[in-house]
């Protein structure tokens, strides 16, 4: 029988003080030190990670640490927190969250009402589907006060989603037993959580988004600090994979479609009822939304394989569609301008022979 109910599994690679130190001490100020274990892998930092790591562990009987030799990537780190993970729920956290009072439970209590959700995970501040919401004014510093009001609005909401990120997800350990371990061929990292996601669908699971738990979430720390040319090249890599894995092209309108899904459910519930937290959600997105249509729009101009064609293609075939239309408009112009030349000639003609008429009239 298993001690714990819960496992938290927390993969760490550098970041100590800016990630890592205050995302632990915030797990453990805020979870109830009987309900779960804490399991800490790290990738092979090099700032002193695994030093803390250690003090750490000897600190806190719940917790248990991995270190390894290498770096592993997201997916094969986050396999050797599992494999060590005893709960009947697994909670996979990122190192750049920090989370607030009573967020465990409110993660996990779905399951026990809705069998068939697999996989859960919270709202937070950064996230590139619908689960990001946009509260005024929050930040580190003071987003327990501000999101804790919203959470405490918006008790026992939930809703469906097709893709959920893994900065915060908690995951059923049957769920585990009947699709396995993160996919660790997508190496250092993306697209791992979107297979996973598909993964559990196809096996009959619910994806989940709670609406009244928010984890706050600083944002891919990780991978900003890759040069773009990097950052793009295993990017394109792994959706490569994914494509070919799945037969799924992902594309960036995919986020803005789920997030639009989400409202457009919200507006339906204004119809019948017009209740303020279900407005409150909706408001809450429509930045969101609006600011993710443009940036998106550009985006999927740097992806490298659109449908197969090679993004240059797409690119010349687009400048071609815009020269062709300023020909057009260019031909047209000049049209217009002989027309007008032909009627001022004609103008011209007429008011000189009307004026040579008048003069005639009057022997001049």
């Amino acid at each position: 029988m298993n001690q714990f109910l819960t496992s938290i599994v927390v993969l760490c690679y550098n970041g100590l003080e800016d990630t890592t130190r205050p995302c632990l001490e915030s797990i453990i100020a805020n979870t109830p030190v009987d309900s779960y274990e804490l399991i800490v892998v790290d990738n092979d930092s090099a700032d002193g990670t695994a030093d803390y790591l250690k003090t750490f562990a000897a600190q806190h009987a719940n917790v248990r640490i991995q270190l390894n030799d290498t770096n592993k990537g997201y997916a094969g780190g986050n396999n050797d927190g599992i494999k060590l993970a005893q709960g009947q729920y697994i909670v996979l956290l990122n190192n750049d969250t920090l989370v607030p009072g009573g967020w465990l439970d409110r993660l996990l209590k779905l399951f026990s009402e809705q069998p068939g959700v697999g996989l859960v995970g919270p709202v937070t501040n950064s996230a590139g589907n619908e689960q990001r919401i946009e509260l005024e004014g929050l930040n580190e510093k003071n987003f327990e006060e501000i999101a804790g009001a919203y959470v405490e609005r918006q008790k026992g909401v939930w809703f469906t989603t097709e893709k959920l990120g893994f900065f915060c997800v908690a995951m059923r350990r049957t769920l585990l037993e009947k699709i396995g371990y993160l996919d660790e061929k997508f190496g250092i990292g993306m697209f791992e959580d979107d297979d996973y996601c598909i993964r559990a669908k196809k096996a009959g699971f619910t994806l989940a988004v709670v609406e009244d738990c928010f984890v706050y979430h600083k944002g891919s720390v990780s991978f900003k600090k890759l040069a773009t040319s990097d950052y793009i090249e295993i990017f394109n890599k792994n959706r490569n994979y994914f494509f070919e894995k799945h037969g799924i092209l992902w594309t960036y309108t995919d986020i803005a479609f789920g997030i639009w899904v989400k409202m457009r459910g919200d507006l339906t519930s204004v119809e019948k009822n017009g209740e303020r937290a279900i407005i409150e959600r909706i408001t809450g997105r429509i930045n969101d939304m609006t600011n993710a249509l443009y940036q998106l729009r550009d985006a999927e101009q740097r992806s490298v394989v659109i449908e197969g064609k090679a993004l240059i293609e797409v690119q010349l075939a687009e400048k071609q569609r815009l020269l062709m239309e300023m020909s057009d408009w260019a031909t047209g112009l000049k049209q217009d301008n002989e027309r007008m030349k032909r009627e001022m000639d004609e103008m011209l003609r007429s008011r000189c022979y009307r004026l040579f008429r008048f003069l005639q009239r009057r022997g001049i």
